[in-house]
């Protein structure tokens, strides 16, 4: 426990149904650990507050929820998203981001490292349907390649990210985790970009789908939005396209009325 007494998010929930422990570690290196926030000066945000300062959430989900806005990001490969989303979350809520690829995970924590942002956590695993461990391809990362198209699981039409994978002998063994098996409190951002396993993921999060009712934003390159379309939205959920991502928003959401995009439809 860090020093100042305060327990690392996972440490937040009452139990864990993950019958592997080690699928939640805490003893793995995790970037950002809720650790006294930094000084002012090398603070993730610019302009954090001064000690002592009212920290007053900004943004839609902050006004409408209250501080302590939890968002997690499934795929979250270098975390160029991460260490925007800390800067504007910085002293009132808290990022969680989970990558599978141990050697870009590596690249993940030094960045959120690098830019102080101490309200992130970063997990080097997987997220799927099942609590366990899951193999999946190394590639060679000394050779050009489109690391974050690559695809956990192997199937009849893999993503070529220039140079040939191996899903049977040259893999390496991870942590696989559900959402649901973590028990979080609160859940108000899902961001998914998992190549190809986005049903996979909301299966396993269904309970915290119902319970905490976050926003959903996931890629839908490769994602069967025949299923996860009608799945979503008989859980009560609104689609909003946006690009080659999807927005989905349960309809108890105060956000929704604000929002001006046009409905998906049937997806």
């Amino acid at each position: 426990m860090p020093a100042n007494g305060k327990k690392p998010f996972w440490k937040n929930s009452t139990s864990t149904n993950c019958a592997n422990a080690s699928c939640i570690n805490p003893a793995r290196p995790a970037s950002g650990a809720l650790s006294a926030p930094p000084s002012p000066r090398t603070a993730c945000a610019k302009g954090a507050p001064s000690p002592g300062a009212a920290e007053k959430p900004r943004g839609g989900r902050g006004r409408d929820h209250g501080p302590g806005v939890l968002a997690l990001d499934c795929g979250a490969n270098l975390g160029v998203h991460k260490v925007e989303w800390a800067r504007f979350l910085y002293g009132w809520s808290h990022v969680v981001a989970f990558e599978a690829q141990e050697k870009i995970y590596y690249a993940l924590c030094g960045n959120i490292a690098l830019n102080n942002c101490l309200n992130v956590n970063a997990l080097n695993s997987a997220v799927g349907n099942r609590c366990g461990q899951i193999d999946i391809p190394e590639p060679d990362y000394l050779t050009p390649g489109s690391f974050g198209s690559l695809e956990l699981q192997a199937s009849d039409h893999n993503e070529f990210i220039g140079q040939p994978l191996d899903y049977t002998a040259r893999t390496i063994r991870i942590d696989m985790v559900t959402l649901d098996s973590l028990n979080l409190q609160r859940i108000d951002l899902i961001k998914l970009d998992v190549e190809g396993m986005e049903q996979q993921v909301l299966e396993g999060a269904a309970g915290s789908l119902e319970r905490c009712r976050p926003m959903v934003f996931l890629e839908t390159l490769k994602a069967d939005m025949n299923v996860t379309g009608p799945w979503l939205a008989s859980r009560c959920y609104r689609l909003f396209p946006a690009g080659i991502n999807l927005l989905a928003v349960h309809e108890s959401d105060p956000a929704l009325p604000r929002l001006k995009m046009k409905t998906a439809g049937s997806v």
